[in-house]
């Protein structure tokens, strides 16, 4: 009993970070493995030192992967690269993540916490409520129908333009400068 509540609490750390509204960002320099390369895969930026390794070493264990990833992982690399991944155990760096789409960017490692810190800044000037939007109906996309995507798409396109953050950017853009949004 107490092993299933900790491994549903592990579970639960994941689901979290794949539901919260905001983006995440998972800043890997160094090693995530098991658990940890769980939480970062259901992040939504996985950004990578170069030298940084993430794995899934739980076959070679005796164990068993969580936190969503038969799920996630190969929606990310595909279902073979994902098999060779979870079967197979092995480290890869941040350029062998980034080619395969497990990381969004590999970065020096000498310029690893500024790269990161930029690209947190470029997503934060972005419209919070577009990106809860989006957040949500991308990490349902997957599931709907061509036919419902265009629905909801439509809804949430309804939905933005009820916002201050819309009028903010149809202002910004008449005006030839960068919206300010405040999540309004």
């Amino acid at each position: 009993m107490q092993k299933r509540k900790y491994l549903q609490l592990a579970q639960e750390v994941c689901a979290r970070i794949h539901r919260f509204p905001k983006p995440v960002i998972a800043a890997v320099n160094g090693y995530a493995l098991g658990a940890g390369a769980e939480m970062a895969i259901n992040a939504d930026f996985v950004l990578m030192a170069q030298s940084a390794r993430i794995g899934f070493p739980e076959t070679g264990i005796g164990t068993f992967i969580g936190g969503g990833l038969t799920r996630v992982l190969p929606q990310l690399v595909g279902l073979a690269r994902a098999r060779e991944l979870v079967f197979l155990g092995e480290l890869i760096d941040g350029n062998q993540a980034k080619a395969m789409g497990l990381a969004t960017a590999a970065f020096p490692d000498a310029t690893f916490i500024d790269d990161v810190y930029a690209f947190a800044e470029r997503l934060a000037a972005r419209a919070p409520l577009s990106i809860a939007l989006a957040k949500d109906q991308l990490n349902q996309g997957s599931e709907r129908s061509y036919e419902t995507a265009l629905v909801t798409e439509l809804e949430g396109v309804l939905a933005c333009m009820m916002t201050r953050d819309w009028q903010e950017g149809i202002d910004a853009f008449a005006a030839k400068r960068k919206p300010v949004f405040r999540g309004e």
